[in-house]
């Protein structure tokens, strides 16, 4: 069994193959009902008669603990794979989904909003500077080599679309995958997302003029990020990364990464930044010449983005069984493990020094408040 509740007078089972069986404490030699439960669960939760589970995308599901039979099935909180998380400056939240839809939450987590981009995965999400309006970034395949990278802004409670910036859709030669992302200026004057021609813009968030093209790496983006030095980072597949200077959009530095390159880039505010190797090393660098100055002892999930706290002291890292891991940079220890969803975290970001979200491949939000 993969995972075990308790229900009245016996207890349930997930077999791995997505089989939930009911048993009664009294007769264990074969269960009283089975059930097929969503795809991919990793939890089950028992609670006044009744058992619920909720699958990978998002599916939920309620049966009666005692009987086994069903009592609710349903797609209505499909949200996909929860690929990002955003958080405003007073404490809303939004995250983006592989099923196409970008929802927004209060302070309480109360959800006030959703965007549905028609079944088209949303990559990466964003909060304009200032506001509650929110900036998407589509990453869906349309082709073998070949992905719609429209950026958009959502204005208002309504989430009206503001402006559209729309991807050609164009076959590129290697582009056999794609990761969207939007980052925001320390000033929020500008926004910086990814294209699936290797390539970033970076663009107004008023008005979604594209302000420069900057010229494109060898082979897909995997992450971007802006420093609080006037400095866009950016890491690809071929092993490159590059270091462009904001205020004129010209190349501060270009040098190489490790095989494979960086999945992601965490700068830390002091002229370093915490990097993924393919095999989940995360190491400390110098942003501008790319030197390794030292190592954290810990695989993160690969496809996990960490995140550092505001003063650049501590870094949150994902693992592989959903767990987090919250670092100290200086001395390479991990403060707290911190128990997580039942699949890895797709991206951390800290909402202050202590408030920590993370959006799960599980479909789920967490939030957690780290001790002092």
């Amino acid at each position: 069994a993969t995972a075990v509740a308790a229900a009245p007078d016996g207890f349930a089972t997930l077999g791995p193959d997505g089989v939930v069986s009911f048993w009664a404490a009294a007769d264990l030699g074969a269960p009283r009902a089975t059930a097929t439960a969503p795809p991919h669960v990793g939890s089950l939760r028992s609670a006044g008669g009744t058992l619920a589970t909720v699958g990978s995308d998002g599916d939920l599901a309620v049966w009666d603990a005692t009987s086994g039979a069903p009592l609710l099935v349903t797609g209505e909180f499909a949200t996909g794979e929860l690929t990002g998380v955003a958080v405003s400056p007073d404490g809303a939240v939004a995250t983006s989904s592989s099923a196409g839809r970008a929802r927004v939450y209060d302070a309480e987590l109360r959800p006030t909003g959703v965007v549905d981009e028609d079944g088209r995965r949303i990559d990466a999400v964003a909060f304009v500077p200032g506001s509650h309006d929110m900036i998407t970034a589509l990453a869906a395949r349309v082709g073998d080599f070949a992905f719609d990278d429209s950026v958009a802004r959502w204005n208002g409670t309504d989430l009206a679309e503001g402006f559209r910036i729309a991807g050609d859709g164009a076959d590129v030669a290697g582009c056999a995958f794609f990761y969207n992302r939007v980052r925001v200026s320390p000033d929020g004057s500008l926004v910086a997302t990814v294209k699936h021609s290797f390539d970033v813009q970076l663009v107004d968030p008023a008005s979604g003029a594209i302000v420069a093209t900057l010229p494109p790496h060898g082979a897909t983006v995997f992450d971007i990020a802006f420093d609080d030095a006037g400095h866009l980072i950016s890491a690809a597949d071929d092993a490159s990364v590059r270091v462009w200077n904001v205020a004129d959009a010209s190349l501060a530095a270009d040098y190489p990464s490790t095989p494979g390159g960086y999945t992601s880039v965490t700068p830390l505010g002091d002229g370093t930044m915490a990097v993924t190797g393919l095999i989940g090393d995360i190491t400390i660098v110098d942003v501008l010449t790319g030197a390794v100055l030292s190592s954290l002892p810990v695989t993160a999930t690969r496809t996990g983005r960490p995140a550092a706290s505001p003063d650049g002291t501590v870094l949150a890292v994902p693992a592989d069984d959903g767990s987090v891991g919250v670092w100290s940079i200086a001395d390479q220890r991990e403060l707290v493990r911190l128990a997580g969803p039942a699949a890895p975290v797709s991206e951390l970001v800290f909402a202050s020094a202590t408030d920590l979200f993370g959006a799960s491949q599980d479909g789920t939000l967490h939030a957690w408040t780290l001790g002092g």
